[in-house]
């Protein structure tokens, strides 16, 4: 008997067991798949909000904060 034949008659004699760790496997692979996406939306959207992973500063935050005019008056408000 080949090795491709012993293989199909022992998926097909384990049965339930083989379906329940497939499923179980499918469950696994796809949970992990969607926590890697959470994270890394997760890291983007701290990222764009100006900190980092290690909760430093962006370089974009920093910067626009150093060209912000503090005596300049509020373009809704006219002239101080």
């Amino acid at each position: 008997m080949t090795i491709i034949k012993l293989a199909f008659r022992n998926l097909i004699g384990a049965g339930l067991k083989t379906w329940l760790r497939v499923a179980v496997l499918s469950i696994a692979f796809v949970t992990i798949i969607a926590m890697q996406g959470l994270y890394e939306g997760m890291s983007l959207r701290a990222e764009r909000a100006g900190t980092h992973r290690r909760g430093q500063p962006s370089w974009r935050a920093s910067r626009a904060c150093a060209r912000v005019d503090v005596g300049a008056s509020h373009p809704l408000r006219g002239a101080p």
